[in-house]
């Protein structure tokens, strides 16, 4: 594992729920181009708060 992938899961695994619904979306979308806004969009259909989805696109950039 690169240090870049074990930076990436130690942000993500403080919010696991968060973490676990981003792998469903990447599984769900794979051989797909999707971006964080996309991710973003997914979780709001989810029906998450505005302090999540920011989170994502913080965490992703």
């Amino acid at each position: 594992m690169t240090t870049l992938s074990r930076i990436g899961i130690q942000k993500w695994t403080s919010r696991q729920d968060l973490f676990d619904r981003v792998v469903k979306y990447i599984i769900e979308n794979m051989g797909k181009t999707f971006s964080a806004s996309s991710i973003a969009k997914f979780l709001k259909n989810e029906h998450r708060n505005r302090k999540i989805l920011d989170g994502v696109l913080e965490n992703l950039w």
